[in-house]
């Protein structure tokens, strides 16, 4: 806080008519430098409030001899328009006046008593709604000769949105406080809390982080709602926590999360309600159907009025472009300090400093023999591992055990086009996720098939909503063996461990709404080849009848989509070679497929079950910098040397709820375009790896060498 200002021979000389020993001009500084500690990036939300007449008050409390020398309209208007500005402290939710302090040492004693009352009316008033303004001069500063109360805003307290005003977005956070208010009265603090601690951190919860965010601000709104506050208090905190949230995050009766909480409190299990919440999941914020032409051009039109039309194109990001503050780690190419200094000085330094000599072979070999061979060192938390273990690392190593961990960073193909994310940065980020349906794996567990932990499974889903209601197709699972053995509804085992688990829709009977069926090898699957295919044993009517097929042999998941024909058609799905957990040879609907299989490991670049160089370990983008929003989850990735999605990325350069929110309305135009779009400049891309969250288990190993010259292996189970 500036004090001691003494402004008043410079003002004087510009005033001849001023009250020099008042100290008008030394308060209007004061004022001034209260508001200029809200820096950029850095303040609070700001609120109004329903204090009234507050200029009557002010001019009553100044000394009677100097009243009429500070009767104006233009600070009549200015105390009376802005005066009555709040903030909200956060430890105690009461109110906190944004220009009034009579302690500041830079008010004369002649204003103080204007300033206590006038802060005492403005602390003990009731919020009315956030303050937002598109005026970053507030009042104003001067006619002729006469200086009035004004305030100049920081840059990050002004409202630059082409798409609306600041009276639109204030009604918007009105009405996200009052849809709060309603769901925090029906929502109880155990039921939110139930829910995110039994569902959503789960392990096996699908697309939990694209929630969590929002279900974690209404845990806090509903801590806040069941303390033994006063009721002012818990109003005024709620408004600072809608104050920092985007518009309708907390809208959570008619999110996913408001769905859970409704089944919790209809009684539902928590086994019912982790498998509701999956179903609902997998549609979450995902486009159903192609937008209209309206909806197209509207969307087009809001997307030119923001000027955004470079923005949505996407590539591959590098690494070294990231910011620094992304960063948790890096290789810095550094030798563990037991290594010779003369050793040191006879490696190559030049064109030839990354060959790989006979010298270091055998170093790396060694040191992979002693890693391999020792037990690991230790399981511990990431937490612990980055403040104990981190800053010691000289080299890392990840095992590549998991395709549903790897991801990759993306930026705008125009690093100068305005930012279309809700952070203060243009990269985005998207998990491989395989090609599991989470619909499918919830179905098959449901009918006691076993989905999770198998050599080969062949998994088949179809819709059956039959016009007559009475009932439906009935596709069938078939496997021809490497043994010669047909697996089907006729001969669900072989001698190998092969089974259909699950068998649905005996024809003329409807057993499933959605029918699903299973064959799987948990062990003992036989070296050779395997030809899955669908026979439709009974069509029931003309509709045709769509199938997904889903293959999965070990990490790697293939599916494939098509039409059975009709009654006695056959469809083949997948024909392979198998030889000890490795597929060649694939064939997918009877066509030869190239690569190692979409989603796995191996069409990542990486070598399954191998240690990969970790090049950097680095946060996701939306936890950069001052416009950081932790809301859109916590991550940790590791970027793995070579590691490159060898998939065009279609439908993963950015994801409608980490955008601006002017681009809300139109997600079903967005989701099209991102689904039809290429991310540019994968055969480059450096910045990919393995991610995780702060959420679920971790179960990552690490294999590291230290300053000190050793090798051990860690295993990281968690984030904390």
């Amino acid at each position: 806080m500036e004090s001691n200002i003494n402004l008043t021979a410079e003002k004087t000389a510009r005033d001849p008519f001023s009250r020099m020993d008042d100290g008008y001009y030394e308060m209007e500084a004061a004022i001034a430098a209260r508001v200029r500690l809200l820096k950029d990036g850095n303040h609070p939300p700001i609120f109004r409030t329903d204090v009234e007449n507050l200029y009557d008050l002010y001019l009553a409390n100044i000394p009677a001899e100097g009243r009429d020398h500070y009767t104006c309209q233009c600070c009549r208007r200015f105390i009376n328009q802005y005066g009555g500005l709040v903030m909200v402290d956060e430890a105690s939710g009461r109110l906190i006046s944004l220009m009034w302090d009579e302690k500041d040492e830079a008010i004369n004693p002649f204003f103080k008593p204007a300033v206590q009352a006038m802060r005492r009316a403005v602390e003990t008033a009731h919020i009315t709604g956030q303050f937002l303004t598109d005026h970053a001069m507030l009042g104003t500063p001067r006619t002729g000769i006469w200086s009035h109360m004004h305030l100049e805003l920081p840059n990050a307290m002004v409202v630059r949105s082409r798409a609306k005003t600041s009276d639109q977005l204030m009604a918007e956070k009105y009405e996200d406080f009052r849809i709060l208010i309603t769901a925090l009265e029906k929502y109880s603090y155990d039921t939110i809390n139930t829910a995110i601690e039994q569902v959503l951190l789960h392990q096996d919860a699908y697309r939990a982080d694209r929630v969590l965010g929002q279900a974690e601000q209404f845990r806090k709104a509903a801590r806040v709602w069941a303390s033994q506050m006063s009721p002012n208090a818990r109003r005024n905190l709620i408004w600072l926590i809608v104050g920092r949230s985007h518009p309708g995050t907390l809208h959570i009766a008619s999110s996913p999360v408001g769905e859970l909480m409704d089944n919790l409190m209809d009684g539902e299990s928590i086994r019912v309600c982790r498998a509701k919440f999956a179903s609902r999941m997998q549609t979450y914020q995902v486009s159903q159907s192609a937008p209209t032409e309206n909806e197209a051009v509207a969307a087009e039109r809001m997307v030119e009025q923001l000027g955004l039309t470079e923005s949505l194109q996407r590539r591959y990001a590098h690494r070294d472009e990231l910011p620094a503050e992304a960063f948790l780690w890096q290789d810095k190419g550094e030798q563990p300090e037991t290594v010779d200094a003369s050793a040191r000085s006879n490696r190559p330094t030049g064109v030839f400093a990354n060959l790989i000599t006979r010298e270091r072979k055998a170093a790396d070999a060694a040191a992979a023999s002693a890693a391999t061979s020792a037990q690991p060192a230790d399981v511990m938390s990431w937490a612990r591992f980055a403040r104990t273990v981190l800053p010691h690392v000289v080299r890392m190593e990840a095992k590549a055990d998991n395709s549903q961990r790897l991801m990759a960073l993306a930026a705008a193909v125009n690093p100068d086009a305005e930012n279309i994310l809700r952070y203060g940065n243009s990269f985005s980020w998207y998990y491989n996720g395989g090609s599991i349906d989470v619909r499918m794996k919830e179905h098959i567990e449901a009918a006691n098939g076993r989905y999770e932990n198998v050599q080969i499974r062949h998994s088949l889903m179809w819709e059956n909503e039959n016009p007559s209601g009475s009932y439906g197709t009935d596709l069938d699972n078939h496997c021809i063996t490497p043994m010669g053995s047909h697996i089907f509804y006729g001969s669900p085992r072989d001698r190998t461990g092969g089974a259909l688990d699950v068998d649905a829709n005996a024809c003329g009977r409807r057993t499933m709404t959605v029918p699903v069926e299973n064959i799987r090898w948990v062990s003992g699957a036989s070296n050779g080849h395997y030809r899955f295919y669908v026979y439709n044993y009974c069509q029931m009517d003309r509709t045709p009848n769509r199938f997904k097929a889903e293959l999965a042999v070990g990490d790697q998941v293939w599916a494939i989509e098509d039409v059975a024909g009709s009654t006695g058609s056959l469809r083949d799905t997948f024909s392979f070679d198998y030889r000890d957990g490795v597929v060649t040879n694939l064939r997918m609907g009877g066509s030869p497929c190239e690569g190692a299989g979409a989603g796995g490991i191996a069409d990542w670049n990486l070598e399954a079950n191998a240690f990969v160089p970790v090049t950097a370990v680095v946060t996701s983008p939306n936890l950069w910098g001052d416009k950081a929003v932790p809301s859109l989850g916590s991550h940790t990735f590791f970027l793995l040397e070579g590691c490159r999605d060898n998939g065009e990325g279609r439908g993963r350069g950015f994801i409608a709820e980490t955008m601006v929110p002017e681009l809300t309305p139109y997600r079903r135009t967005l989701n099209a375009y991102t689904t039809q779009s290429v991310i540019e400049g994968a055969d480059t891309a450096d910045a990919c790896g393995m991610g995780y969250s702060e959420q679920g288990e971790w179960n990552l190993t690490l294999r590291v060498l230290n300053r000190s010259g050793s090798t051990r292996i860690y295993r990281i189970d968690r984030f904390d």
